[in-house]
């Protein structure tokens, strides 16, 4: 930073003018040199003390700001989002807001006689031999917390989810319904597909976000604004970002991975996939605001990595079990410095139409319209479908209206603009923290109560059962009548092929039935267990047809090839495929050609 001496001499006689007539009024200095010497006079001594003095609240709190920063400098952003608005340097409006070369003395400041206008970076700055002097009697600023709010209750139309549980549930049904072959997306997109969305929102304890009726418009017209579908995106986004689910043709599959995630405990899973998610580079959140056009334009959005670092820091920063609002969250994060872009060039996004609804002109691309979208989506499709935090939402019509070029028709800006409040709870204290030893996640509350019968029957005999609970039943038994399923050798050894642990089902029986598990059932998931892992697969072969059995015979006899040609019938051999080279070379020197 430079000194006041040599920031007052690259300024103009008019800047610097009506600085000396505020410090010293009825001054008749003309040249430069006088003026800036009776500048430096007036701050000599006491002299900035007393000016000082003379500076409104806010003012004072820009000069604190800036006096006890490591730069110098004013940062109009992050002292608003502080202190409610921006410092006056100037009394009236519409004027440049770095460069005040054109400010006359009837509309600027005091404020003026501490801050200097500075070309690159373009801002205001105290000089540094000022900012040492204005130390040693200025306070330093108040510590910024972030402020928390009273638990919100379900009414009027806000809607409050406890997420921790339902994730958690959610996690195992999904991860049940892929092995399934029934958790179908887009393969570039990874967006749930249409004939696999009721599948997938019918296995999500507690549905989506906002019910079919809400999110939904049947017959949509082109014109017309639809919520659409939140958790399932989130999760088939999340849980393919994780490397945990695939698609072969049709079907999903789980991955290696995946058979690896249904034997974790689930938060220890959602630990690795939260993880996986916020170093991704294959999604981008802010795609989902598909009200802004202009995204796949080259240079349009900025890198993914800096954006969720800033959230992440920030979320670090808010105490942790305590419900938030989102608009002081968002302002915290400004007044903090947890500061990002989503564009580098928001010229190139716009609102219906490239010309007359880009974001690029002043006011329609702010951090309200851009970064704060984005901040809600995370926290909506991803954090909170991941049971990392609680959520109090409405539905998103006209709740943050937006006065941009062509808002006229829409209802949101993002299906995200209801998002009020939300808390971290204990499993995002865990996964966001770091992880913690003594974390012990919630535990879901069984709703229906079973009983398991030594014939191998399980019956419902109180409650509902919810959609995973199904599903985890009719993963091992078949459903023989309302209400009643029967353990199946099938499907146990199937579900066992796929990686899915005995130990976990005898878990979820004995969750429901107040009785010990029969012994009968215990024998019954014993031998699942054994004969689910009976065979392994150990590689491929490949198959030759000699031309009779005697060649067969001569070539399975050779000694060079015990242990890698196997007869497969009289005339046939199986050859591992790693091997193939090998037998190839030793059937020639037997005299014998390979066509």
């Amino acid at each position: 930073m430079p000194t006041l001496h040599d920031t007052l001499w690259d300024l103009t006689v008019d800047e610097l003018r009506y600085r000396l007539k505020f410090l010293v009024p009825g001054s008749k200095a003309t040249r430069k040199a006088e003026i800036i010497d009776g500048i430096k006079a007036a701050l000599d001594g006491d002299g900035l003390a007393a000016v000082w003095g003379t500076l409104d609240e806010t003012a004072r709190h820009a000069v604190s700001e800036a006096a006890h920063g490591s730069s110098g400098r004013h940062d109009s952003v992050r002292f608003a989002a502080k202190y409610g608005s921006d410092a006056s340097f100037f009394t009236t409006s519409g004027q440049s807001r770095y460069h005040d070369r054109y400010q006359t003395p009837q509309n600027s400041t005091f404020l003026n006689v501490f801050f200097y206008p500075e070309k690159r970076p373009r801002a205001r700055v105290i000089p540094s031999d000022l900012a040492e002097r204005l130390r040693a009697f200025v306070p330093p600023p108040p510590a910024l917390t972030m402020p928390s709010v009273p638990e919100p209750a379900a009414k009027d139309g806000l809607m409050v989810r406890h997420t921790e549980a339902e994730a958690l549930a959610d996690l195992g049904a999904l991860l049940r319904l892929a092995a399934m072959g029934k958790l179908g997306f887009g393969a570039k997109t990874a967006m749930p597909s249409k004939g696999s969305l009721p599948g997938i929102e019918a296995a999500l304890t507690g549905g989506d976000w906002f019910p079919p009726e809400l999110s939904r418009i049947p017959n949509r017209k082109p014109w017309q604004q639809e919520i659409g579908p939140i958790k399932p995106v989130g999760w088939t986004r999340m849980l393919h970002a994780a490397g945990l689910i695939a698609m072969k043709g049709t079907k999903s599959s789980l991955t290696p991975q995946g058979l690896c995630a249904v034997e974790k405990p689930a938060w220890e899973a959602a630990v690795d996939i939260w993880r996986k998610w916020i170093t991704n580079q294959a999604y981008d959140e802010f795609n989902r605001i598909d009200v802004i056009k202009g995204q796949s334009v080259k240079g349009s959005l900025t890198a993914r990595a800096p954006r969720r670092a800033a959230l992440l820091e920030a979320l670090g920063k808010c105490p942790a079990g305590e419900w938030m609002a989102f608009d002081d969250f968002s302002r915290f994060m400004r007044a903090n410095g947890h500061l990002f872009e989503v564009s580098s060039d928001p010229w190139k996004l716009y609102i219906c139409d490239r010309e007359y609804g880009s974001l690029g002109y002043d006011g329609y691309g702010g951090w309200a319209v851009l970064q704060d979208r984005y901040l809600m989506c995370v926290l909506m499709e991803h954090a909170a479908t991941l049971g990392l935090v609680d959520i109090a939402y409405t539905i998103p019509d006209r709740v943050r209206p937006v006065d941009n070029w062509g808002m006229d028709d829409y209802a949101w800006l993002s299906r995200y603009d209801g998002l009020r409040a939300f808390r971290i709870n204990p499993l995002g204290q865990h996964v966001l923290g770091g992880g913690h030893a003594s974390f012990k996640p919630t535990q879901p509350i069984a709703q229906a109560r079973l009983t398991v019968l030594g014939n191998r029957s399980i019956r419902v005999v109180s409650g509902n059962l919810t959609a995973g609970e199904r599903l985890q039943l009719e993963t091992w038994a078949e459903p023989t009548g309302e209400g009643v399923f029967r353990l199946d050798e099938g499907r146990a050894i199937e579900a066992v092929e796929s990686g899915r642990g005995p130990d976990d089902f005898a878990r979820f029986l004995e969750e429901r039935d107040d009785q010990p598990l029969p012994e009968t059932v215990v024998a019954f998931l014993k031998q699942a267990r054994d004969n689910g892992a009976a065979v392994r697969q150990s590689g491929s072969a490949v198959l030759f047809e000699c031309r009779d059995a005697a060649t067969a015979e001569m070539i399975a006899g050779a000694k060079e090839l015990t242990g890698i040609c196997l007869r497969a019938g009289e005339t046939t051999l199986a050859i591992r495929e790693d091997k193939l080279a090998r037998f190839r070379k030793q059937v020639r020197l037997l005299g014998l050609g390979i066509r």
